[in-house]
Parts: C-alpha cells; sequence; structure tokens
C-alpha cells in the first residue's frame, strides 16, 4: 500500500509542476444550471398507436407541477425509426398552464403494418433514478376500418362493454377493436358467405392479474366440428370458447360473445 501512495504521490506532484509551467490554460467556470420543473408524459412510459393509412400524425401530453412561469424544455428523440418522424426540438409551457401537447408528424416512407417505435426524452435537470421524464411511442398504419357496432361480453370479467368490429382488407382480416384492454385486438377470418370463422389458438389480453401476472384468452371448440367460434344470424352475435389461462394455470373456461347492434356497411 505505501508503494502506491509514494507513485500516485510523484504523478500528482508532475502533473501539478506541468500546469503551473503553461501560461494558455484557462478556466471557465460552468454556467447555472437550467432549472427546469418536474416533467412527465401524460400518458406514461410507454403508448402504443394503431393508426389509420390517412392518420399523418400522433400526439402526447406533457404534464408539470410547477405553474408560475412560462418555460421551454428540449425533447431528445432516439430509437431505430426516429428518421421515420417529424419531431419538434422542444415542448413549451405559458404561464398558468400545467398540460401542452407534443404533436409527432410522419414522413411519406411509413408502410402499413410494420411497428415503427421512437422513444422521446424531456431534457429536464433533475436527477432522479425513478425519473418518468421519458415516453416509448410503438406505431403501425394499418387499413383496418370500422365496419359495425357490437357490444362485447367476456365471462371472466362478468361484463359487457360498447366495442367496434374492424376490417382489413388488404389482410382479409377482422378484429374487435379495445378488446378486454386499450390497445390489444381479437383476430379472426370470417368467410361473410357461408359465416365460418377461424380463430387463432391464443391472444395476449393486456389484463395483469394482481396475484396471478398476465392474462392469455385461448380460444377453445364449441361445437362438434371443433369451431372455436360461431356466428349466430338469428342474435347477430359471434360467439367465442374462451379459457382464461395464466402461468400459475386456468380460469376456467366458457363463451364470451360480440353481438353486433350495428352495420355501417
Amino acid at each position: 500500500m505505501k508503494k502506491t501512495f509514494k507513485l500516485s504521490s510523484l504523478l500528482v506532484a508532475g502533473l501539478l509542476a506541468l500546469t503551473a509551467c503553461s501560461d494558455d490554460f484557462e478556466y471557465t467556470p460552468a454556467g447555472a444550471p437550467n432549472e427546469t420543473s418536474s416533467m412527465k408524459f401524460a400518458e406514461g412510459t410507454a403508448v402504443s398507436a394503431d393508426l389509420t393509412m390517412e392518420d399523418q400524425s400522433v400526439s402526447v401530453t406533457v404534464v408539470r407541477a410547477e405553474t408560475d412561469k412560462a418555460e421551454t424544455v428540449n425533447l431528445i428523440a432516439t430509437g431505430l425509426h426516429k428518421e421515420c418522424f417529424e419531431i419538434p426540438t422542444s415542448v413549451s409551457f405559458e404561464e398558468g398552464e400545467s398540460r401542452a401537447k407534443v404533436t409527432i408528424g410522419f414522413k411519406e416512407n411509413m408502410e402499413l403494418f410494420k411497428k415503427y417505435q421512437l422513444t422521446l426524452q424531456l431534457q429536464c435537470n433533475e436527477y432522479n433514478p425513478n425519473s418518468q421524464n421519458f415516453i416509448t411511442i410503438n406505431i403501425s398504419k394499418t387499413d383496418y376500418k370500422t365496419v359495425c357496432y357490437g357490444v362485447y361480453t367476456a365471462w371472466l370479467f362478468d361484463g359487457s362493454w360498447n366495442s367496434t368490429l374492424q376490417y382489413s382488407e388488404i389482410q382479409d382480416d377482422y378484429r374487435i377493436g379495445n378488446w378486454i384492454s386499450s390497445g390489444y385486438y381479437l383476430n379472426f377470418k370470417w368467410n361473410r358467405e357461408t359465416n365460418e370463422i377461424t380463430t387463432a389458438a391464443s391472444y395476449p389480453t393486456g389484463y395483469n392479474h394482481s396475484q396471478y401476472g398476465d392474462v392469455t384468452a385461448k380460444l377453445i371448440p364449441i361445437d362438434e366440428a371443433g369451431h372455436t367460434a360461431v356466428f349466430d344470424e338469428e342474435k347477430n352475435t359471434i360467439y367465442f370458447g374462451v379459457q382464461y389461462v395464466v402461468s400459475a394455470g386456468s380460469f376456467g373456461a366458457n363463451l364470451d360473445s360480440f353481438q353486433i347492434t350495428h352495420w355501417l356497411e
């Protein structure tokens, strides 16, 4: 340990001597830090946007705690696809404003059914290892259009809610929008001439159980022919055989339904 200390002392002495002999060195003190309010994105740290071919932009909202002054904070954009977006360089608040919108435009080279990701960070001066001053935006553009309105009923959640049925001509695919959770879909093929419906084996619901974690919907046969979904013309309702499962097991199986209330086509 003594040898190491003596060697370090010699190095320091040498550096001091070199500094003392130089007349060209000038010290410039750092400027005062740019004081900013505590800010974050209202949508959280991640958001998904499923857009139509006609959509030209997407917006997120920045919120701040202090509103006693006007201020502007720079935005830092990162991600493999950032060149595909028109991104503002900053976000501004007027005095008294607690919310400000950030609008991100799309360039013409965005492809349909491709996932694009962009991360925006607020350049705040506060250091906080748990800071939420960033947001990751996942975007895709599709040709899905709403063809009817209806009511979805899920047996596990013992409830019903308004939903939409959407159709993609390019994919020849139907999906129930904002199915169990916002941003999650139940996709299926539907032959409108024979009314035969074909589903995938399972779907993520986006629902996280407080005790058992992520819930997945497995589609199970509900008739002798082995169909996992059946359309009842008389009731204008699609029935799905659903088994809701988690990593620890299953909640059981029963019928979900989507009752069509109004066709748009």
